[in-house]
């Protein structure tokens, strides 16, 4: 450790980034459904999302199945989810497209 102290600090940066990974992971398994859903509506969002003036479509066509396996949920709880977003006017479905209309609404829910 004297001979290379650039080694040891490397070690400590990776054990560092590793703690952080893992607390960022129980803090997500934490969280209730909804809240889930709705952090990974918004990172699908962010990556496949266009804007179309206040809404976003999301450009890739996926299924509940896929977002349950996204959130670590079953695909049951995941309808259930996706039907409450869709009674409050957060999402809706257009031409097998997900359309988020209200994505503050959608990012209240996680906070």
């Amino acid at each position: 450790m004297r001979k290379n102290p650039n080694l040891v600090l490397s070690v400590c940066q990776n054990i560092v980034t590793k703690v952080r990974l893992m607390t960022c992971e129980i803090e997500y398994f934490s969280k209730f459904a909804r809240s889930k859903v709705a952090i990974t509506m918004i990172s699908i969002c962010k990556v496949y999302g266009i804007k179309q003036k206040n809404e976003i479509m999301i450009s890739i066509k996926f299924t509940q199945e896929e977002l349950a396996n996204l959130t670590g949920l079953n695909r049951v709880t995941v309808a259930k989810v996706y039907q409450q977003f869709t009674k409050e006017g957060i999402i809706r479905k257009e031409h097998s497209h997900i359309i988020v209309s209200d994505i503050e609404k959608l990012k209240s829910i996680i906070e």
